[in-house]
């Protein structure tokens, strides 16, 4: 019998009662994000002896969340994290940068990548890697 609330098809048999069907596929999913440095710390952090790293973020930001396990995945084990719900000031900065108002916007170096949208497709065409070691990323 599944907990009241839930539709029963969230839950597996009785054998595992209680635990929801997409609980072990995303654990599986969760790619560990890399650290995140505070903002008001602003140390230069890099994937190994690349560029600085730098997004602009919030703490509710799933694309955020997004960007950060994918440069997790290609090897940066640390963010420079500015967190633009803390320091409205900052948030105004970064849109000065880029002219966008979403986050995340990251920054590789002095490149600014854009959001995760951005970042996933600069990875698909093969930009991300280069630019992550201090190459010219691919147009």
């Amino acid at each position: 019998m599944s907990p009241p609330g839930r539709p029963k098809s969230e839950y597996r048999s009785a054998q595992h009662e209680g635990t929801p069907v997409n609980a072990e596929r995303d654990e599986r999913r969760a790619a560990p994000s890399p650290p995140v440095v505070p903002s008001e710390d602003r140390p230069a952090y890099s994937s190994g002896e690349g560029p600085t790293v730098r997004m602009y973020t919030t703490l509710v930001c799933p694309f955020c969340v997004r960007a950060k396990a994918l440069l997790g995945q290609r090897g940066v084990t640390g963010i420079e994290e500015i967190r633009v719900d803390l320091h409205p000031a900052e948030r105004d900065l970064m849109v000065e940068l880029t002219g966008r108002r979403t986050v995340p916007q990251i920054f590789i170096g002095d490149t600014h990548v854009g959001g995760c949208d951005d970042l996933i497709a600069l990875d698909q065409r093969g930009g991300l890697l280069p630019l992550l070691h201090g190459q010219t990323p691919h147009p």
